[in-house]
């Protein structure tokens, strides 16, 4: 009796759970949604490798207006602080394109992440390719921690003035 009740079970269970299918999202369902959901907005921060220097302090904010504010700081050099903004593009794939007029800088959403791309707009690889992910930051107050002449937090939502 105990065997024949196993093999039913056994066999229920089987059968019951093959029916089942979990289905795990695509990279490009994930993009997907984030564009739709514009979770994609906000500021983003990261140290990048420099080329012989301590790094370049990041910061990249992005609204839902597709426009963009970015400030980079050289870490070895104290007052050395680059500005810009403007508007940016976005394609359906989550690649944020940053022209600034000289150049253009990719970068790929990612789950609380923005990701710069190669020039070819392909992942960077290498030793260095995680310190190519900048970070997003979840503060309330948005006070940015690069240093400026001005000192403040944000004056409207859109405006980061550094600190």
């Amino acid at each position: 009796m105990k065997i024949v009740f196993a093999t039913v079970l056994a066999v229920f269970l089987l059968t019951g759970f093959s029916s089942c299918k979990f289905k795990m999202a695509s990279q490009t369902e994930i993009v997907t949604a984030l564009i739709k959901s514009r979770d994609w907005k906000g500021a983003y921060k990261g140290l990048l490798p420099g080329a012989g220097g301590e790094g370049i302090k990041v910061q990249i904010t992005l609204n839902t207006d597709k426009t963009y504010q970015v400030s980079y700081q050289y870490m070895d050099r104290d007052h050395d602080l680059f500005t810009s903004s403007g508007k940016f593009d976005m394609d359906k794939n989550g690649i944020i394109t940053i022209d600034n007029g000289t150049f253009s800088i990719y970068y790929v959403i990612g789950e609380n992440t923005l990701t710069q791309l190669d020039a070819e707009k392909k992942p960077i690889t290498g030793e260095l390719a995680d310190k190519y992910v900048l970070k997003k930051q979840h503060d309330a107050a948005k006070i940015c921690d690069l240093p400026s002449q001005e000192q403040g937090q944000c004056k409207r939502e859109k405006e980061c003035v550094l600190k």
